[in-house]
């Protein structure tokens, strides 16, 4: 199974390991022992379409559940777990991917709530019910931000999709309008939610202290009434239009699991110092891993999942470092997915930054509590050295594939994701431009 061999089994009684919640007739052949004389002409039948459809199925089935101890300890603790609730996974969520052990039947018992490139056709309904339009608002726009975000909504209000409005305040100072005068002044009556960044315990590299950038993916299952999440910055009110709005959620329809983005990004191994370093520049590399979350689409689940997979040792790189959120939760898909984002391309769909600096210097919050000077030092090339630190930080948290995450409900302790193999490894994978 390693391999991607597909299994052909010839004993009647024999009870499959998990079969109460593997489908075995998508990754095996289970043939009648007494009709060994016919088992050639039974596999020589088999459409070669079929035949790669079993391998992938096997080979996601082993990298799950059966590729270490500790992923066939977790597959056996999380089935014991399903015959002890109310709350069981439905049979198809272990048999599609990212498999049984990701999700979490504490958050909704739905199915078709849970990302996934093999939803059935009933899920249809769920997830063609529109967007909710994430903003996030931090600095440079604590002060100024009126402006940017009427434009903003000007232009999303006309989307037949939009559903809900989430203002997710990044600043120190207090937002000054309410979530019921939002709604009235910009968003013609759309329901209208604030979530609150709270201040982090750590500081910023220049020993202020700044809201937690990973506070963006608070919003919980909750708070947001739709599957598809937009997400949306500042930095692209002035060129955003109705055409990508809508042209970057009809590509999600298509791929309810995958990230959906304008503006590339890649990762390079560096061989000169042997670990990872943080590209924007990935049109001079033909490819691209990451996606930036200024103008993205993706599934609401990825916010619980973020926390799920995600140590307080990597939160804190975040916090300190003031950027770093929108890799980890690329690293977080990708984890999930074992899937490149998509980009759009189509011509004159990709958004431009209201500055021709890079969107990660525009958005850095560890600049908000400091004065002119001091800000003249947060240059690009300091920017993206911090990101270096994130990604080689976040490399040396995260184990490949094959060995599960699991979080233990009552220590709140993950098992599998630290990487105990001491390699470097990134959950990020390309895709050519």
């Amino acid at each position: 199974m390693e391999a991607s061999c597909i299994p052909v089994l010839l004993a009647n009684d024999w009870e499959l390991p998990f079969s109460e919640v593997i489908d075995w007739s998508k990754a095996a052949v289970v043939a009648d022992e007494r009709t060994l004389s016919r088992l050639p002409d039974l596999l020589r039948n088999f459409p070669d379409s079929q035949i790669v459809k079993m391998r992938e199925q096997v080979r996601f089935i082993w990298n799950s559940y059966f590729c270490s101890v500790d992923a066939i300890v977790h597959a056996t603790l999380m089935s014991i777990r399903d015959r002890l609730t109310l709350r069981q996974k439905n049979y198809d969520l272990w048999n599609r991917r990212p498999g049984g052990v990701l999700f979490s039947e504490s958050t909704t018992i739905n199915g078709c709530e849970y990302p996934s490139p093999s939803l059935p056709v009933k899920c249809q309904d769920e997830i063609n019910k529109g967007f909710t339009l994430v903003v996030t608002i931090r600095h440079p726009f604590c002060t100024d931000f009126m402006k940017l975000l009427r434009k903003l909504a000007s232009v999303f209000m006309r989307s037949r999709h939009l559903k809900k409005v989430i203002i997710v305040w990044q600043c120190s100072n207090q937002l000054p309008l309410s979530s019921e005068k939002l709604s009235a002044e910009m968003f013609n009556g759309l329901p209208v939610s604030l979530s609150f960044a709270s201040l982090p315990k750590v500081s910023s590299p220049t020993t202020s202290v700044t809201p937690s950038p990973s506070n963006r993916f608070l919003p919980a299952h909750k708070d947001i009434p739709t599957v598809a999440v937009w997400s949306a910055e500042l930095d692209v009110a002035d060129s955003l239009d109705l055409h990508q709005i809508d042209a970057a959620y009809a590509l999600w329809l298509q791929h309810p699991h995958r990230l959906v983005g304008f503006t590339a990004r890649t990762h390079i191994w560096d061989n000169k110092i042997g670990s990872w370093n943080y590209s924007v520049n990935a049109s001079s590399y033909g490819s691209f891993s990451m996606v930036l979350l200024n103008a993205a689409v993706y599934h609401r689940y990825y916010h619980t999942l973020y926390w799920r997979l995600t140590t307080p040792k990597m939160q804190e790189t975040i916090d300190t470092l003031a950027t770093g959120e929108d890799i980890l939760f690329n690293c977080v898909v990708g984890y999930a997915t074992q899937s490149a984002p998509l980009l759009l391309t189509i011509e004159g769909s990709r958004p431009t930054m209201s500055s021709e600096a890079s969107s990660e210097l525009v958005n850095y919050m560890g600049g908000s509590t400091l004065d002119a000077n001091q800000r003249s030092q947060i240059t690009p090339n300091v920017v993206l050295s911090y990101r270096h630190t994130c990604l080689r930080a976040f490399a040396n948290h995260f184990i490949p594939l094959h060995n599960t995450a699991f979080l233990n409900p009552q220590t709140g302790r993950h098992f599998g994701l630290v990487n105990s193999t001491n390699g470097s490894f990134l959950p990020l994978y390309h895709s050519n431009l």
